[in-house]
């Protein structure tokens, strides 16, 4: 599926801010910006940082992954999405060991297909 667009993503987060019903001002606090700030990333005027997608999902309690229009189900994505937050939960100071094994485990498998492999099952 492809990633959403800005104005999509500006949707979804709104959508689920209000499902919430949490305030611009209750988000915009989490994410320690201003509420107009905030008020212009919701509506699509100012682009989402990748950092500012990940502490909105958090907030509101959802995958980044859906707010980014991938499959929720999509495992893969459900993953990379689950070591993003495991990794930021990391004290700071043990974050380069950890980054170090991630990148490890990404080069020994850089795709899902390397994982079917070692189980001994094969595409045909």
């Amino acid at each position: 599926m492809m990633a959403a667009s800005q104005s999509k993503i500006a949707q979804l987060i709104r959508a689920r801010r209000e499902q919430m019903r949490l305030s611009q001002q209750d988000v915009s606090n989490g994410l320690e910006m201003s509420r107009g700030s905030y008020s212009r990333l919701e509506s699509g005027q100012t682009t989402v940082s990748a950092e500012d997608l990940t502490k909105i999902a958090a907030i509101l309690q959802i995958r980044a992954c859906y707010l980014l229009g991938e499959d929720p189900e999509d495992e893969s994505a459900t993953r990379r999405d689950d070591v993003v937050r495991l990794y930021e939960d990391i004290e700071p100071d043990m974050q380069p060991a950890a980054l170090a094994m991630i990148q490890g485990l990404h080069d020994k498998f850089p795709s899902g297909e390397e994982d079917n492999e070692a189980a001994g099952e094969t595409r045909h």
